[in-house]
């Protein structure tokens, strides 16, 4: 399905070092999450992701704050939808 494409590419992007992509990815997964799938399960996706990017990426503060803000801003988001 679409989510798991946009998850898998999401990964991709992350182990190739390409951040930028991975977070237009992770942004198009957050806004698919939010409008489609039930919460329980969107926020098992989420939790999944969250548990891969920061294993690499701690050295990388930019990429860590960027990807935790996205994640804060999308419960935000999505009540006031």
């Amino acid at each position: 399905d679409l989510k798991a494409l946009k998850q898998t590419m999401m990964k991709l992007y992350y182990h190739l070092g390409r951040y930028k992509e991975m977070m237009e990815a992770y942004r198009v997964v957050l806004m698919y999450i939010k409008s489609v799938v039930m919460r329980n399960y969107s926020e098992k996706c989420i939790n999944n992701i969250m548990k891969i990017v920061p294993g690499k990426a701690f050295q990388n503060f930019g990429l860590l704050r960027g990807f935790y803000c996205t994640t804060l801003k999308a419960p935000e988001e999505a009540k006031n939808e």
